[in-house]
């Protein structure tokens, strides 16, 4: 996984809220309220979102762009795989 993009589409909405829980504020606003839900957990970031009407490279850029934010002012080292 790069710093450039730590989220990718396929990502599961699990694992990306339990890597990168700053995230969540974002999906969010974006009226992505499912979060709790058991379902929404193992669904990918793509599938998640197809019944929101989201652009979802607007979303990826948002929610890439927070990540590498918070981990720039928090001092943390790079996303790797």
């Amino acid at each position: 996984m790069s710093d450039e993009m730590p989220i990718k589409k396929e990502m599961k909405m699990g694992e990306i809220v339990n890597k990168f829980p700053e995230t969540i504020e974002v999906l969010m606003n974006y009226g992505i309220h499912c979060m709790g839900c058991g379902f929404a957990f193992w669904e990918s970031l793509e599938k998640g979102v197809v019944g929101h009407g989201i652009d979802m490279n607007q979303l990826l850029t948002d929610l890439n762009a927070t990540v590498i934010e918070t981990r720039k002012n928090q001092n943390i080292q790079p996303i790797s795989q």
